[in-house]
């Protein structure tokens, strides 16, 4: 399967509010795809259509080919995971039974988790660096610390597709930059569709290898980071004066604001 992701003339409401106005897009398979807009211009409720979590009122979203609403919700947690932009949880876990619960799809109910979750488990620890605390309480881990933690709970389930709801908004840099880099690694050894909305433009720009611009809905325009975030459409899609650098070393776009003295 290629685990590809097609969106088909999508429109959604809430109520009579029209919040995605017939959206046509396509995710290929493997690679970083980075969905920006201002407030209120559909991205998070663009994920949650892929995601499942909201049905289209207008349109259609296949994987693979294969209608979402086709699709048992354990088989999609087999093929897709989600990290929310809010990872605080009601009640508090150890951090090692809170990754575990990325097996719900695979675990037989009567037979509770085996050997063979446990490892896979601790396998995604490690690989974010989570492994050491294991036997901590999730709630008493830094915001940081939290996101890698949900993050090896996402890998847990072993999915092909993984959304991302803002990971990053609530971090200091270091960890921006620490969990993004972990995110963009994931794509490239796993080969993982990675959808992330973002709010930051250099940091879409830096670790996107692709990127869907959004307002009041509608695709605004969309293509590599050069392609996309020139200043001509940073200026349309967010109202805002900006210059727009090229390395020439990563070929990859760098916005500055630019300050207007009245």
């Amino acid at each position: 399967m290629d685990y590809g992701i097609k969106i088909e003339n999508v429109s959604f409401a809430y109520n009579e509010d029209l919040v995605l106005k017939n959206v046509n897009l396509e995710f290929a398979k493997a690679g970083f795809t980075s969905i920006v807009g201002p407030n209120g211009s559909g991205k998070s409720t663009m994920l949650k259509q892929i995601s499942g979590i909201l049905k289209p009122s207008e349109g259609s979203l296949t994987i693979s080919g294969v209608d979402i609403e086709k699709i048992g919700k354990k088989d999609l947690a087999k093929m897709m995971a989600v990290v929310p932009q809010n990872t605080a949880l009601e009640f508090d876990y150890k951090v090692m039974d809170v990754v575990l619960m990325g097996r719900y799809p695979y675990i037989n109910r009567f037979k509770g988790e085996t050997p063979k979750d446990r490892d896979i488990a601790i396998e995604n620890m490690k690989y974010t660096n989570t492994y050491q605390f294991k036997d901590r309480s999730f709630n008493q881990l830094s915001g940081g610390e939290r996101q890698r933690v949900i993050l090896a709970q996402a890998l847990t389930q072993q999915p092909k597709i993984l959304l991302l709801d803002e990971p990053i908004s609530h971090l200091d840099l270091q960890y921006q930059i620490e969990i993004m880099t972990l995110i963009k690694k994931l794509s490239m050894d796993q080969q993982l569709t990675v959808v992330a909305v973002l709010h930051d433009l250099n940091i879409a720009a830096a670790y996107s290898d692709y990127i869907i611009m959004m307002k009041n809905g509608e695709l605004a325009c969309q293509g590599t980071p050069v392609e996309a975030l020139t200043a001509q459409n940073i200026s349309k899609v967010f109202n805002i004066d900006v210059e727009v650098e090229v390395s020439a070393h990563t070929n990859k776009p760098y916005i500055h604001t630019i300050t207007r003295n009245e």
